[in-house]
């Protein structure tokens, strides 16, 4: 019973290593974007607000910062930056690093857009067949 519950713990340990080593290669890149949320008055009304990115990349190379696939600023040989970026936003928007040599996106993060409008139509809470 004892080298069961030996091995099951050996095992789990082993296991546990394998899922942190995973997790660090995929976390190699970073993309911090702030503030995250901006909120409207009205629906449709565009939000204007200053974003602040900072990223950082294990190893240094040519780099773009792109929102929603458009080139918004490009680097060459860094591994970090920082950038203030006047942005105009309507609905949800990624901003994404992607080395513009090979195409591969090394990190993403997005800004949401939420509007504080309240809806004038309630959701109906009963079927209208209903026979009550």
């Amino acid at each position: 019973m004892k080298l069961n519950t030996s091995i099951v713990i050996i095992f789990s340990l082993s296991l546990l290593l394998t899922l942190e080593d995973a997790v660090a290669k995929n976390s190699s890149s970073m993309l911090n974007v702030s503030p995250k949320i901006c909120v409207i008055s009205q629906e449709k009304q565009v939000c204007e607000l200053t974003l602040n990115f900072e990223w950082k990349l294990t190893q240094q190379q040519d780099i773009c910062l792109l929102e929603n696939d458009k080139q918004v600023q490009c680097w060459q040989k860094t591994s970090q930056a920082k950038l203030s970026y006047k942005a105009y936003v309507q609905v949800e928007t990624l901003y994404s690093l992607v080395n513009p040599k090979t195409g591969n996106k090394l990190a993403q993060t997005k800004v949401e857009v939420q509007s504080s409008h309240l809806k004038t139509q309630r959701r109906r809470l009963r079927s209208p067949w209903s026979f009550f």
